[in-house]
């Protein structure tokens, strides 16, 4: 809850959605770094349904868990933008993505790796430009 890194939307506080993006992402790395499968995935259900979504799942899920904090406001914390917020997770969807990409590169053809390789980045340059365009100060 006090990792930087894990405050995606830059404004001083993690959120509940952030929290469980930057666990999430420890534990891939975790079982990927020694090449073995998680058995068990993180699920978030913040909207009700009954219904969990991973974190690079898109969904309904998230848009309360980004807004909320356990800790209290901050003296000079910035106000938390819900676009801004939306940008980020699908750009954290899309690093996952890329990641489980790499893994199952060789098990696909070439053509449909680079395709959707392509695909990735292409959207991934687009979401990062967005997020600098609405974070410039």
């Amino acid at each position: 809850m006090t990792d930087p890194a894990a405050d995606l939307d830059k404004n001083d506080r993690v959120s509940i959605w952030e929290a469980f993006a930057a666990a999430s992402a420890a534990v891939h790395r975790h079982y990927q770094q020694r090449g073995q499968l998680s058995t068990e995935h993180a699920l978030l259900d913040d909207n009700g349904d009954g219904v969990g979504n991973e974190v690079t799942t898109p969904g309904d899920d998230g848009s309360l868990a980004s807004r909320t904090y356990l800790d209290e406001s901050l003296p000079g914390a910035r106000p938390t933008d819900e676009v801004l917020l939306k940008l980020l997770q699908r750009k954290a969807t899309l690093e996952a993505e890329a990641e489980d990409l790499k893994i199952r590169r060789t098990f696909l053809p070439a053509a449909e790796y680079g395709k959707e390789f392509e695909r990735l980045m292409i959207e991934l340059a687009q979401v990062s430009h967005d997020i600098r365009q609405r974070t410039k100060t």
